[in-house]
């Protein structure tokens, strides 16, 4: 850091689901056991969490991706080994997975852990989305959208001026307001590019990660999901820490954007499949590391 101190800025990590399932390769390798349950679980975790907390800079950040099986255990975990720390809930609209009479699972979950004081820079919001834009209506005052009736019991709906230029076109004051709106970040990170779109939002791909990057991992996470956690929590020459790195995506994108990097992984197939693609990665960049 620029003070001089040591350690991880950014930690993502990708654990085990709690699935009691074996997970394998593309040609059958076995990958990993995903059968520790119960207590046991949140112990496995738990004893990595206040690990990787004390391995994080003072301004670091930790996120960690779960599913609906075991999140709302591992949240009461995370609040208090990182209480001081500020908490965002991501839900990654990651596409449906599975079928049947029952509802399917279509999201993921990742909890964010950031220090108060530490990086945030997020990609810009898109503008205003189709919903509001297609409906602005324009009066005296410029270009608005109303958000309902009145709070007190009014009759008058609510009005929220995105343009205070009235002699603009329609198409004119949807550039202006879409230049010169807060971009907040959006807390609901949406995978289906139509439906990212439709909120505004930038797409970050789907759990189906692209056939340019497919390494035969189970469980491979897209390229696009990484790049925005890389890009919004660390600087190039950060360290990115990956403590379940699997198929190696967070190494792979860390290493594209300039960051450093740890990726641990006790899986054979994991250890293997890393080295290729790092390698591979290495010649596709010219990096001579």
């Amino acid at each position: 850091n620029a003070d001089g101190s040591v350690g991880v800025k950014l930690v993502y990590i990708d654990p085990p689901f709690a699935t009691k399932k074996d997970f394998s390769g593309r040609i059958e390798e076995k990958a990993y056991q995903d059968k520790i349950v119960g207590a046991k679980f949140f112990e496995f975790l738990r004893k990595r969490l206040v690990f990787l907390r004390q391995l994080l800079t003072p301004d670091g950040s930790l996120y960690v991706h779960l599913d609906s099986r075991k999140s709302h255990y591992i949240k009461a975990l995370m609040d208090e080994i990182f209480a001081s720390m500020d908490f965002a809930e991501i839900v990654w609209v990651c596409g449906l997975m599975g079928s049947g009479r029952f509802y399917p699972k279509a999201h993921e979950t990742i909890f964010c852990y950031k220090s108060r004081k530490g990086l945030f820079n997020p990609p810009r919001r898109l503008g205003y989305s189709t919903r509001i834009t297609g409906a602005l209506q324009k009066d005296e005052a410029g270009w608005f959208y109303t958000r309902g009736s009145e709070s007190s019991g009014g009759s008058s709906f609510l009005k929220t001026y995105v343009c205070n230029d009235p002699t603009l076109s329609k198409e004119e004051a949807i550039a202006v307001a879409n230049a010169t709106r807060p971009q907040p970040a959006w807390s609901v990170w949406i995978g289906k590019d139509k439906l990212a779109r439709a909120y505004n939002d930038q797409p970050v791909g789907t759990y189906a990660y692209t056939e340019a990057e497919k390494v035969g991992y189970p469980t491979q996470k897209p390229e696009a999901l990484l790049k925005r956690i890389i890009l919004a929590s660390s600087n190039p020459g950060d360290i990115v820490l990956d403590a379940f790195a699997g198929s190696g995506t967070t190494l792979a994108v860390a290493e594209k954007l300039g960051r450093r990097w740890i990726g641990i992984d006790c899986g054979k197939l994991a250890i293997y499949t890393i080295q290729k693609r790092m390698l591979n990665l290495r010649q596709k960049i010219g990096n001579k590391g």
